[in-house]
């Protein structure tokens, strides 16, 4: 059985008192199996005041795109009906329209290496959600070094990957993520747009002097009807764990000659090292923090999220955090995330 983390419980309830969040929830992993959790603070202290525990669902964020984005991208390669080194516009065809972007492949989304900017207010520009792959199309590409671009980390990637996989199975991404991941995996608390009912067990979060609270906080999800490659996820640290343990050997849904991809440093020029969707421990100050290997793979949430994985030792660390409610401070979270992760290999360590 899970025990509490004391020495990370305490520094959690440290940043809560400090007001960088108020509430966490956390999962710490060795050998495949959740060792230590717990649950701290307040999902929701506007309109009113309700704790966290360990079945409170958290909005993922960006945590989307490794978790179901990029899972289902390899789990269709693997059964032929997507190929990885082909030009994404053999499947989204406003792509081929525009010359500089015809050859962008689906692997150069899948690691940020396509020339995609950050991010745009496609819910400010757009009136419907079946714009998205015209004007991502559209978009001025960042400039490229003899051909080649670093990982520019970029939300358009991923929207494109999800309409480009709606596209492909003939099915909305969310019920493409049910068949494939959350199904099979049996995850009862793993959603897109969670139900009405279940609104008071869902962390709130905020954008500027509104709380958002049960739907999606990023606004191009939501212009999305809450549903999108980049952003849309939600879950708990307790399932988070077991959709970060399909990218462990033994995983469930990708056969262990596709692990590699998403371990291996698949960026040619720039300082941040990626593979496909995950960003690796020996990118210089990422968030991973010391204690983790140079081989580990993270990734972060815009709400206070990240999971990071040591797939050699099968260790997963699991960090969900409501960061953005009440409202959104400047407090960085990488020293937290940094410090949660050292402490958490402190904890494994000493039971060796």
């Amino acid at each position: 059985m899970a025990r509490v983390c004391e020495r990370v419980s305490s520094y959690l309830e440290s940043e809560i008192d400090r007001g960088t969040f108020p509430g966490a929830q956390y999962a710490i992993a060795d050998g495949g199996e959740i060792v230590a959790e717990g649950a701290l603070g307040n999902a929701v202290v506007q309109p009113e005041r309700i704790p966290v525990t360990l079945s409170t669902i958290f909005d993922l964020a960006s945590l989307t795109k490794p978790l179901v984005t990029s899972l289902i991208s390899v789990i269709l390669a693997e059964r032929g009906e997507l190929d990885l080194n082909a030009p994404a516009s053999l499947y989204v065809k406003e792509l081929g329209d525009r010359e500089d972007k015809r050859s962008i492949t689906v692997t150069q989304l899948l690691t940020h290496t396509s020339g995609f900017q950050r991010w745009l207010p496609f819910y400010r520009e757009l009136s419907d959600p079946g714009e998205l792959p015209g004007a991502i199309s559209a978009s001025e590409l960042l400039p490229s070094s003899n051909g080649l671009r670093p990982a520019v980390y970029s939300d358009l990637n991923y929207i494109l990957l999800g309409l480009l996989l709606e596209r492909i199975s003939s099915k909305p991404l969310d019920e493409l993520a049910r068949q494939e991941i959350f199904s099979p995996l049996r995850l009862a608390r793993t959603m897109f747009n969670p139900p009405a009912k279940l609104k008071r067990e869902i962390a709130a979060t905020a954008e500027e002097t509104a709380v958002i609270w049960g739907v999606a906080h990023d606004a191009n999800a939501r212009f999305s009807r809450g549903v999108s490659g980049h952003a849309g996820l939600f879950s708990t640290a307790r399932e988070v764990f077991r959709l970060a343990s399909q990218y462990l050997p033994g995983s469930k849904l990708l056969s262990n000659l596709s692990l590699g991809l998403f371990t291996e440093n698949l960026t040619l020029v720039g300082d941040t090292q990626r593979s496909m969707a995950w960003v690796l421990a020996s990118t210089p100050d990422c968030a991973a923090g010391p204690s983790l290997p140079q081989y580990a793979i993270g990734h972060n949430g815009f709400t206070g999220t990240s999971v990071w994985i040591d797939p050699r030792k099968k260790r997963i660390l699991v960090l969900l955090t409501n960061r953005l409610h009440p409202k959104q401070t400047e407090i960085d979270m990488k020293p937290v995330r940094q410090r949660f992760n050292s402490l958490a290999i402190e904890e494994l360590d000493r039971d060796k």
